[in-house]
């Protein structure tokens, strides 16, 4: 089976792309005999050159339910507030300056916007040849302009020349991209575009691309905001609006998290077609003027600056899989042993069992009997024994512990007054000649283990795994912010602020912000928040995630027990 990744490849079919299909397929027929019995093609264009869509595609995933689901950004048109124009110029940097100036103020827009989450925005602009790419990005690297993109803009197109530079020493070092009059080698180009998919990171010191069509696939740098088109977009000219809009769709942080956007300035052609063809994706594109482009996130972090966090500080606990189970046993009263008797007859003492032993030794090869001898065994003095005998017994079928000082008089008592037909004490002959015998054990486990196993609690610890953790230790992390996911102003969390899912989240932060037996409460989010795992129907491992925590003594976290009187439940305590 081949799984295929990258896939719109496939519509020429003699392209080096099936060409290199058709000889696996061949070679493995030549070795063993054996074939391909599948291709799998994926591909998040699956379009021939013509802009069509294949004809043996099984299942679709349209981008439109990918951006709902949260997989992906959400793509937004930016349109100025007057009609962009071209310079009359030669030079590409100028002729599109309109269009870089906006992209240039809509990326610092979203880098204030993430900088405190410790992500590095990016910008991106596609040219429609090598040499635009060249002016514009030799502007961006020197005019003061610029200023934020000098110095720190890559040019990545496959007509390069310079080569790359090492820059400092150690942890520090890095390379950079040196343009020279020589063209550059192949060993070079594949580092640059190894270096290209390196961008998000903060040791890179770009934070802007300016490329042709050499990053059309295969580059998962997910930190694109806004992208600049300079080029025309039409199935014509070999690209997609998928493709381009691709570059940055990928979303920074994990899906189900913060609400993205990436935003695209305004392209007469690449707009139009985009309402042409990304219709066809489930994806109608929104237009909105770029200095209306809403702040769809917001970092959230320990307020060091204006808090003490220390003092409203909260310590998470750090759980393993392990746990300590204790079992408690109550409410068992001598009643409950009277009515689980009630189905069987009392025992007569005058059953006694044999106490004599007849012991034969004999000859190991020919079997001959050598050696007879008839032992009487001696009688307890008491039954006080045997009653300890018989609370480990049960203690061992229960699998519990420290039983004794429930049980023993309860069994003392069962075997004095309910189990035979005459009442006698433990220290009476008749009385202790019996309690060895098999059916008194077998009536008292009878009674005994389904009366103990009904009224045992047991309750389940989770072990901590290492020392807890602070929340002011917390790095800062990227939310939704929207008129239904607002965040809150409060004086009690150690965060600068709490962001809150809906109404009742909301009444909930205020009152704890209020209340005067709450000293500390944070909001429980981000990928470093608490989940609790637990097993739900059918030992399905499940996860419970508390959106507020606060602690109850104040000084740590903890977790609650899982208890279990005959059914599994969990409880969480002190999670809010």
């Amino acid at each position: 089976m081949i799984l295929n990744d990258e896939a719109h490849h496939v519509w020429d079919s003699g392209s080096a792309w099936n060409e290199a299909i058709r000889t696996l397929h061949e070679t493995l027929l030549a070795r063993s005999g054996g074939k391909l019995v599948a291709q799998l093609d994926f591909s998040a264009t699956p379009k021939d050159n013509k802009g069509l869509l294949f004809k043996h595609i099984v299942c679709d995933t349209p981008l439109g339910e990918a951006v709902d689901a949260g997989i992906v950004k959400t793509p937004l048109i930016g349109q100025a507030s007057r009609k962009l124009v071209e310079q009359a110029d030669d030079n590409a940097a100028y002729r599109w300056e309109q269009h870089l100036l906006l992209g240039y103020d809509r990326w610092k827009a979203s880098r204030t916007e993430w900088e405190s989450s410790g992500k590095k925005p990016l910008l991106f602009s596609m040219c429609d040849d090598t040499d635009a790419a060249n002016q514009i990005t030799q502007r961006f690297n020197s005019d003061p302009l610029f200023e934020q993109l000098n110095g720190k803009t890559i040019n990545l197109h496959t007509n390069l020349k310079g080569k790359l530079k090492k820059v400092g020493k150690g942890n520090n070092a890095r390379y950079e991209f040196v343009e020279d009059k020589k063209a550059i080698n192949d060993d070079d180009l594949r580092a640059l575009r190894k270096l290209s998919r390196k961008l998000d990171s903060n040791t890179s010191p770009y934070v802007c691309i300016v490329s042709v069509l050499m990053l059309r696939e295969g580059w998962d740098v997910r930190n694109v905001t806004t992208i600049v088109p300079l080029r025309p977009y039409s199935s014509k000219a070999n690209i997609l609006p998928e493709q381009t809009l691709g570059r940055g769709l990928r979303r920074m942080t994990p899906p189900g998290q913060a609400s993205e956007l990436v935003t695209v300035i305004e392209h007469s052609a690449f707009a139009s077609l985009y309402a042409q063809e990304l219709a066809q994706e489930g994806l109608p594109i929104e237009i909105v003027d770029l200095d209306r482009v809403p702040a769809t996130t917001i970092s959230i972090f320990p307020d060091e600056a204006h808090k003490d966090v220390t003092q409203l500080d909260i310590q998470i606990p750090t759980l393993t899989a392990g746990y300590r189970i204790v079992p408690k046993l109550e409410g068992l009263t001598l009643q409950d042993v009277k009515k689980a008797f009630k189905p069987y007859k009392a025992l007569p003492l005058s059953k006694q069992g044999n106490s004599e032993i007849q012991y034969e030794g004999r000859h190991l090869f020919t079997g001959e009997v050598i050696q007879k001898l008839q032992l009487n065994l001696p009688l307890l003095e008491s039954g006080i024994g045997a009653v300890s005998y018989y609370v480990k017994q049960l203690e061992t079928i229960c699998k519990l512990r420290g039983l004794h000082p429930i049980l023993a008089p309860l069994i003392q008592t069962f075997l004095e007054t309910i189990l035979f037909e005459q009442k006698m004490t433990l220290f009476d002959p008749a009385l202790v000649a019996r309690l060895a015998d098999s059916d008194v054990g077998e009536h008292l486990r009878a009674v005994f283990v389904p009366l103990i196993r009904s009224r045992t609690t047991t309750t389940e610890t989770r072990l901590a795994g290492s020392a807890p953790k602070s929340l002011n230790t917390w790095k800062p992390y990227q939310v939704t912010l929207s008129e239904r996911r607002p965040a809150l102003e409060a004086n009690k969390t150690l965060f600068n602020l709490v962001t809150c899912n809906r109404e009742l989240e909301v009444a909930v932060a205020k009152f704890c912000d209020r209340a005067p037996d709450v000293a500390a409460f944070a909001k429980n989010a981000g990928s470093q928040c608490l989940r609790v795992d637990y097993l739900a129907n059918g030992d399905r491992l499940a996860f419970y995630t508390p959106r507020l925590l606060h602690p109850h003594d104040r000084q740590s976290l903890l977790p609650g027990g899982n208890q279990r009187t005959g059914r599994s439940r969990c409880a969480v305590s002190l999670c809010r």
